[in-house]
């Protein structure tokens, strides 16, 4: 097991370029990421449907050459989202499934420059939040979903005006990019 280093309760290849937290696993406690410093190659990270929390985002946070970070169905609030500023290469991000994010982390959001891809379906994330990341000017692609009135056509439409270089995929609905939309509009 040369070249392998145990996250949780399995052992991975400090060599990988991804990083991918096995179902179950657990990571509630911080001293069990330590050892993810030792991936001098990791670009990638995936903790999908883990117990990862806030504190755990302060400890990721000084993984810089991060580019791609799942965090879909973790325990991370708005607040804890502030760590991910330090993250200057991260270019994609999955908070899918946190239905406990809103508006309010979105001050954060924008202060990760580098973004290209955002993931939004399934948070709390209204078009006054959505509205905020024209600021982001690196941003290529956001996914979200239409639920409970949270997103209307005409919103999503002047959205993608203003950022006429993003395309906004509402899923089931259809595609939004430089004012115009493709797909099915029904509520």
């Amino acid at each position: 097991m040369e070249h392998s280093i145990k996250v949780g309760r399995h052992f991975y290849n400090i060599k990988s370029e991804h990083f991918s937290l096995e179902y179950g696993d657990s990571v509630k406690k911080v001293k069990s990421l330590e050892n993810l410093i030792y991936f001098s190659n990791l670009k990638s990270a995936s903790f999908n449907s883990s117990d990862l929390n806030d504190e755990g985002l302060a400890f990721l946070s000084n993984l810089s050459q991060l580019e791609n970070l799942n965090l879909q169905e973790t325990n991370i609030s708005n607040e804890g989202l502030k760590n991910l500023i330090k993250l200057k290469n991260l270019k994609y991000l999955r908070l899918k499934e946190n239905y406990q994010l809103t508006d309010d982390c979105v001050q954060y959001l924008i202060g990760i420059e580098a973004l290209e891809d955002l993931q939004i379906q399934g948070t709390s994330i209204t078009e006054k939040g959505l509205d905020q990341l024209t600021v982001l000017k690196n941003l290529k692609n956001i996914v979200l979903d239409i639920w409970k009135n949270n997103f209307t056509q005409e919103a999503l439409l002047a959205l993608s005006e203003k950022m006429p270089d993003c395309s906004i995929l509402a899923k089931g609905k259809g595609e939004f990019k430089n004012g115009s939309f493709e797909g099915i509009w029904k509520i």
